[in-house]
């Protein structure tokens, strides 16, 4: 029993800490959360770049994500484009304009990141991504 409360906990305090640590930029920019991970998805995923890839892997509710998306395009940090084969499937960019925004997230995240591996050696952290791969894909098949 003590597994199944501490995989969630972790999960939990890890929000916490994302979130709290996300705050200074999300004020510096006057963003949202969904406004960062978008992105920082799409910077980070560049044949990903639908809002339907994006409520699926970042698993936001499509709501939240359209509103965002007319959001960013409006304050100019993303650009939408129709897909040359597809008029139905529109296609989204970061701009040069959301590059400060991007540097600062990934600042954050590596930050997190050195705390997170304190202490920890290179082989426990490989092993940790391969079981973190394992527990992600069980999850995915059930959704």
């Amino acid at each position: 029993m003590y597994d199944k409360v501490a995989a969630v906990r972790l999960g939990q305090q890890f929000k916490k800490v994302y979130d709290k640590k996300l705050v200074s930029v999300q004020e510096t920019y006057q963003l949202t959360r969904v406004d960062l991970d978008i992105l920082i998805f799409l910077n980070n995923h560049n044949n990903m770049d639908r809002a339907k890839d994006i409520v699926k892997c970042r698993m936001i509710a499509k709501s939240a994500v359209s509103k965002a998306i007319d959001e960013l395009i409006q304050r100019g940090y993303i650009t939408s484009h129709m897909d040359d084969h597809d008029r139905r499937t529109t296609h989204l960019t970061v701009t040069e304009k959301a590059k400060d925004v991007v540097l600062a997230t990934e600042r954050v995240q590596e930050e997190i990141c050195q705390v997170l591996y304190h202490g920890i050696t290179k082989e426990e952290r490989e092993m940790l991504n391969r079981i973190a791969t394992k527990i992600s894909d069980n999850i995915e098949k059930e959704l």
